[in-house]
């Protein structure tokens, strides 16, 4: 069975976390992205309610919980 939720920082090596989420896409349908940096107004992502940015910097434990639990209700 393939991933509902792939999380991903934004800076890594070789590549953002936007072109990185982009490549799962078009291995895995119906895919929510997640994107964590410690400077989310400065990521471009699509605009969709399958992306979503957290501040890694802002409560993300309590963010990430919160928008993880409000996907699968």
């Amino acid at each position: 069975e393939s991933p509902h939720i792939v999380i991903s920082d934004y800076n890594m090596p070789h590549f953002n976390g936007t072109e990185f989420l982009r490549i799962a896409e078009r291995f895995i349908t119906n895919l929510t992205s997640i994107i964590i940096t410690a400077d989310p107004y400065n990521v471009e992502c699509p605009k969709s309610n399958h992306w979503r940015i957290l501040d890694k910097n802002l409560n993300l434990c309590k963010e990430l919980s919160h928008f993880i639990n409000s996907i699968h209700k």
